[in-house]
């Protein structure tokens, strides 16, 4: 088996040379025998043995590789698999996320996953749909595949994934697949590790006949996948015995057995039946023969009734216990006594009931998550001594102050305090916080019915790195003592209804790399302060009836920056920000009383700008072809505006090797004239939105523009009685009309686009 955990690629990494010893007067034979040498050093194996990265892969098995990476898109931010050949040349054995057998030489690992896209990848939302390649099933050997994160926008899963009778771990999770997944999947007979599992685009059986096929299995997640016809599903996970993992959240389950003629997961460590529906449902008696059993997972299965069974006690080995959710609808208040006796728990996670008094027994917990606790937080809490991530969500149940034994927590590492109740509200937060040296993230939201304000010992929190306060109706004060958090790297603050002032201390944090105040009601404004902040990479406002600092224009490596809010006044220090890659600005006042300066125009950097309501000169319209690094500008809602489309297309055509834009939307801003020819230079544009403008005439051909467009969002005004489009030809006789378009263009092959631009 190749492992069924997400690791690194077991892609060789070569050793270095070896130098062999010549003698004097050494013969060609050894000379050769020297270099057979080099040659086995680079044998060795990295992972996996049995994986190689040296010599050249089988022909056919390239091709295929090429034709099923040709199908996948990746951003242009990850180039390892799009360049394949570039940085490895032929050897697909040495490629980016290719493993292959060091005695055969056939790919038997193909990792494919995608990262995560990034915001400012607009290209990532603006692309084809990926497709699994026919070609896939020429890889016969394969026993490692990893498709998953991709987007393959709703296809089914391929039957001829079925055909890959080799492979020991299949993960096509997160990928886009829709509809019934194929019972071809069965003939895996020597899968270990299957992951189906997803969110956004649905995947359903008629049946789970074909799992039980899988008798090899150990690990098995099907989570959000529609498992509502299959009634007999613990029937068929109870025939696969060697099942160490399963994962089967969000599934629609409906109907949970009570009973089972005989256990067989015996060696079942996992189990996750969350979020799901289980109508009247009593509690399971199999579930407590399930003795080799660590993580139990139950959360939000409100159909779930009856009290806590005193058989959770037979479950020895449990170290992560989750019921959160359960208990709301199903009547149960107390903590059962036995609950207590499970002395290996690590984590656990309650909602809806009472705590018992003597938490202390549960003296090896790490986490402890508390919602809409029933009563009191009792004070034995603070016993537990090795607590490291505590969670209170304080709702319409729970009453009383926080007790003041939660400072004896000296290991906690996180601590999540949110009040959710109006109605309840406490009146302070415990001075013995202070005490929590070891302490890396603190959060306190809710309502906060304080006139002291926060504590100032919560400056002595040396080890923090992310606060977040979330608080309504606050009318204390922020203590002064935050700016001796010097290891802090992010700090939020959305204060609601809020009267007092932000610290000036703050411009101390020198480590602060993220930023955000939301804030319409803060009394003064912005410390200048803030300025100090050297280290601070991005920056995130709303505000109110206050100014932005000029001091802002100190921070040199800031990368992101937000300004939302009312009658905001942007400094003319702003173009300072020149390693800036990401501005948004946006106003929700009729139009902002303030303008944008021209120094807008000195940020080189940037990759994305948003300005909204705003007013912008045309000397800064002409002003951003200095921005030549954009691929996406939204310039919206500047109604007052006045300008002539062309010179915003001047600027933009200024780059010397022609814009990055690839997202351009325009709309709401009363542009007048004609869309210039200089459209036609932004040879990379994805979608332009040109909705809500005065522009006359028709939309210019051009063979660049066409060649690298993929979508067209326009609303024209067309003035004239001959009222024509490009795209489409249709003449209307209303003297103004608003036209929408969509059009979707194939992006052309970079060869046939170079073609049509020579």
């Amino acid at each position: 088996m190749l492992g069924s955990g997400r690791g690194g690629s077991l892609r060789r990494v070569a050793l270095p040379l070896q130098h062999g010893v010549f003698l004097a007067g050494a013969c060609w034979v050894l000379l050769s025998l020297s270099f057979l040498c080099v040659g086995l050093c680079h044998q060795g194996t990295e992972g996996r043995p049995g994986l190689k990265a040296g010599g050249k892969c089988i022909d056919r098995e390239r091709k295929a590789l090429l034709a099923v990476r040709a199908d996948i898109s990746y951003p242009r931010n990850y180039p390892p698999f799009s360049s394949w050949e570039k940085i490895n040349g032929d050897d697909c054995c040495l490629w980016e996320g290719v493993g292959c057998d060091n005695q055969s030489g056939h790919v038997i690992k193909l990792d494919l996953r995608r990262p995560q896209s990034s915001d400012d990848d607009y290209y990532y939302y603006y692309r084809d749909y990926d497709e699994v390649s026919p070609s896939l099933p020429n890889l016969t050997r394969l026993r490692y595949l990893d498709l998953s994160n991709n987007d393959f926008g709703g296809a089914p899963v391929p039957s001829f994934v079925g055909s890959l009778v080799n492979l020991e771990y299949l993960n096509l999770s997160h990928a886009g697949f829709i509809g019934t997944l194929p019972p071809q999947l069965g003939g895996l007979h020597h899968l270990h590790s299957l992951d189906l599992s997803g969110d956004g685009f649905p995947l359903k059986v008629e049946n789970l006949h074909w799992l039980s096929h899988l008798s090899h299995l150990q690990y098995l997640d099907m989570s959000w996948v529609d498992l509502s016809a299959a009634t007999d599903w613990l029937h068929v996970i109870n025939g696969l015995p060697s099942l160490s993992v399963v994962r089967l959240s969000g599934c629609d389950l409906q109907n949970l057995p009570t009973t089972l003629p005989h256990v067989n997961f015996t060696s079942l460590s996992t189990l996750d039946l969350s979020r799901n529906v289980f109508f009247n449902s009593t509690w399971p008696l199999w579930l407590f023969n399930i003795t080799t059993l660590a993580e139990l997972d139950l959360r939000y299965n409100y159909g779930l009734r009856g009290p806590i069974p005193d058989e959770f006690e037979k479950m020895k080995h449990l170290e992560v216990l989750i019921l959160g959710g359960y208990g709301i609808d199903g009547g149960v208040t107390v903590t059962p006594p036995n609950l207590l006796t499970l002395n290996k728990l690590k984590e656990l996670d309650l909602s809806g009931i009472r705590l018992p008094e003597h938490m202390e027994k549960l003296s090896n917990l790490r986490k402890l998550v508390l919602i809409d606790i029933i009563g009191q937080i009792p004070e034995s809490l603070g016993n537990l001594s090795h607590l490291e991530s505590l969670i209170i969500y304080g709702g319409h149940n729970t009453s009383g102050e926080l007790p003041e034994s939660l400072g004896n927590l000296v290991n906690l590492k996180r601590l999540d305090l949110s009040i959710l109740d109006s109605q309840l509200g406490i009146s302070h937060i415990p001075e013995s916080l202070g005490n929590l040296s070891r302490l890396e993230s603190l959060s306190i939201s809710g309502y906060i019915n304080s006139t002291t304000g926060l504590p100032e010992s919560l400056g002595n929190l040396g080890n923090l790195k992310t606060l977040e306060l979330f608080l309504h109706n606050f009318h204390g004060a922020i203590p002064e003592s935050l700016g001796n958090l010097r290891n802090l790297k992010m700090l939020e603050l959305f204060l609601y209804n809020f009267q007092g002032c932000i610290p000036e201390s703050l411009g101390n944090l020198s480590r602060l790399e993220s930023l955000s105040i939301d804030g319409y009601d803060i009394a003064i404004g912005l410390p200048e302060s803030l300025g100090n902040l050297v280290n601070l990479r991005e920056l995130d406002l709303y505000f109110g009836l206050w100014d932005i600092p000029e001091s802002l224009g100190n921070l040199s490596q800031l990368e992101f920056q937000s300004m939302s809010g009312y009658n905001i006044t942007v400094p003319e220090s702003l173009g300072n920000l020149v390693n800036l890659k990401d501005l948004r600005l946006y106003s929700y006042d009729t139009i902002s009383r303030g303008g944008i300066p021209e120094s807008l125009g000195n940020l080189r950097g940037l990759k994305t700008l948003h300005v909204y309501r705003f007013n912008i000169s045309r000397e800064l319209l002409r002003r951003m072809g200095h921005l030549c690094n954009l691929t996406r500008l939204e310039i919206s809602g500047n109604m007052e505006l006045g300008a002539e489309v062309n010179e915003l297309f001047e600027g933009l055509s200024q780059c010397t090797k022609g814009s990055s834009l690839e997202h351009l939307d325009l709309q709401d801003n009363g542009f007048g004239g004609h869309l210039p020819d200089q459209v036609g230079q932004l040879s990379n544009l994805n979608s332009l939105v040109l909705a809500g403008n005065s522009i006359v005439g028709s939309i210019p051909a051009s063979i660049g523009f066409a060649a690298g467009f993929w979508g067209f969002y326009g609303g024209l005004l067309l003035m004239e009685k001959k009222r024509r489009m490009y795209f489409r030809s249709i003449d209307y006789v209303a003297d103004e009309l608003y036209v929408l378009v969509v059009v979707h263009f194939a992006r052309l092959k970079l060869k046939i686009s170079s073609w049509m631009f020579k």
